[in-house]
């Protein structure tokens, strides 16, 4: 019967011979146990390499993440400046702002005859007022939507809703509007909406904001009026 060990012979100069018997299964689980531990080695250095891949392209967005809030935590400062300087109604810091815009492709001289007053004046009489008041550029026409509210209880308000465009030169500029879209009888509440075409010599990135003026049909008093930036109410 043919035997089912190996012999492991140590040999060294200075000493005897020794032999070692092996059996068959346990130099087959000795190269197998070399195998998975090498096998093992490669798959935990091929997973800690993807791992540190994964953890620098981390590193790297969340630097770039950083950076970008950074920026928009400058020009929500810039923002909060502006509407605080609107709000304000500061003649001086009003035509300060309005000098600190740019345009693109021109930078047109700001004319000295501006008045401040009827471009940001604001006017409530708490007889009728304007919530989502929403803007949108369609090419050469400007699309206006906006909900306009009576405010005097048990009596109906006429009127007419007068829209004005300001650049950024700080020119007040009055488009062609069909009348009909802006004459309001109301007790309560109308959706008010109306496009038309912006003047000639105007682009898109020349305009400001809107200026809104309600006067009643009978006596022709304004008792609502508001300027309404481009920046806060285009959709």
């Amino acid at each position: 019967m043919a035997s089912s060990k190996y012999s492991l012979l140590l040999m060294r100069d200075d000493s005897q011979v020794r032999r070692f018997r092996l059996s068959k299964i346990w130099l087959k689980a000795f190269i197998y146990a070399e195998i998975f531990l090498v096998t093992l080695a490669l798959a935990g250095f091929f997973t800690g390499y993807r791992f540190w891949l994964e953890s620098h392209k981390l590193r790297v967005d969340n630097r770039n993440l950083q950076i970008t809030l950074t920026e928009a935590r400058v020009k929500l400062e810039r923002l909060e400046n502006v509407e605080q300087i609107l709000q304000s109604n500061d003649p001086d810091e009003l035509h300060a702002l309005i000098g600190s815009v740019s345009v693109e492709t021109e930078s047109p001289q700001i004319p000295s005859n501006i008045d401040l007053n009827e471009i940001f004046t604001h006017v409530d009489l708490q007889q009728a007022n304007v919530d989502n008041f929403q803007a949108r550029l369609q090419g050469d026409k400007l699309q206006v939507r906006f909900d306009l509210n009576n405010l005097v209880a048990d009596s109906t308000l006429s009127g007419v809703v007068h829209l004005a465009i300001i650049t950024r030169t700080g020119q007040l500029v009055q488009p062609t509007i069909t009348t009909e879209d802006l004459n309001f009888s109301i007790q309560r509440f109308k959706r008010v909406r109306t496009v038309f075409g912006i003047p000639a010599g105007i682009k898109g990135n020349d305009l400001f904001g809107i200026r809104l003026n309600i006067r009643r049909s009978d006596n022709g008093t304004m008792v609502f009026s508001e300027t309404f930036p481009l920046s806060q109410i285009l959709s």
